[in-house]
Parts: structure tokens; C-alpha cells; sequence
């Protein structure tokens, strides 16, 4: 299980802190554990995330990490795999959905124009004072 199920890990968030219960693992502190994020259903190398701790519970076949994943680009917004390797044979892989952060939107109740409040003002030659809100621009959304 990978707790969170989501996160926004774009360039300039820090990425996100992540809890992974690895479940009937023959558990030992003597396992060499990596983390890693892949794009698409092939994988690919992936970025590596940063293993904080692996508690052991030998007695329940269970290993709990805390990881951080890195940044990755926009581009790569949507369900990527995360896995586990040396854990067993091969790699564990499960789902982890990236989430792209919220479009920039116009408040257009805000809007002010020539000093009245609305969208639109006439043709005229000249410069016209103006002012809107736009939101979503905090600095979390990079």
C-alpha cells in the first residue's frame, strides 16, 4: 500500500513524503532497499526516491517505508509505478497518480476597466487603467 495515493511533485513543490507497507515480506534490516518512480507502463529507469527509514516487523512479514520522491517535470502529470527493489525477486510495483497542479484561473468579477467594474471595455484610442485577480498562482504551484 502506498500512502499517500496521489501528490504534486512538479518543479519547486519539495515532493511529497510517502508511507509504503510492503506486505508477506520475509522482513530483515539486512535488505538492501531502493525507491523509484517510473513513467509509463514499461518503466524505464525512473527517478530515485529518497529512503528515509524501513521499519522491520519480522514476526508480521512487514516492512513500512518513508520515502520523499523528487520533482519531475509536468509533462510527466498522470498514473506513473512506483517500486520497491530488494525486497523480493523481482520488483514490487504499484500505482501512484502524480497530480498536475490547478490551472490558473481569471476571476472575472474582479475585473475593473477604465474604473468600472466589468470584463470588456469600448475601442479607444489611449491606455485605460485595469485591474483583475488571477488565482492559482501561489508559488506551491510552481
Amino acid at each position: 500500500a502506498v500512502s499517500p495515493a496521489s501528490g504534486m511533485i512538479f518543479p519547486g513543490s519539495g515532493g511529497v513524503h510517502l508511507t509504503l507497507v510492503l506486505e508477506n515480506i520475509l522482513a530483515s534490516s539486512s535488505l538492501a532497499l531502493s525507491v523509484t518512480l517510473h513513467a509509463g507502463p514499461s518503466g524505464g529507469a525512473g527517478e530515485a526516491c529518497t529512503l528515509h527509514t524501513a521499519t522491520f516487523y519480522p514476526t508480521a512479514r512487514q516492512v513500512v517505508l518513508s520515502v520523499s520522491t523528487p520533482e519531475l517535470p509536468l509533462s510527466l502529470a498522470g498514473t506513473l509505478n512506483i517500486s520497491v527493489s530488494g525486497a523480493t525477486a523481482l520488483p514490487l510495483m504499484a500505482p501512484w497518480t502524480y497530480l498536475a497542479p490547478p490551472p490558473v484561473a481569471w476571476d472575472v468579477e474582479s475585473t475593473v476597466l477604465d474604473g468600472v467594474a466589468r470584463a470588456w471595455t469600448p475601442l479607444h484610442d489611449g491606455s485605460a487603467p485595469a485591474s483583475l485577480t488571477l488565482a492559482n498562482l501561489a508559488s506551491m504551484y510552481g
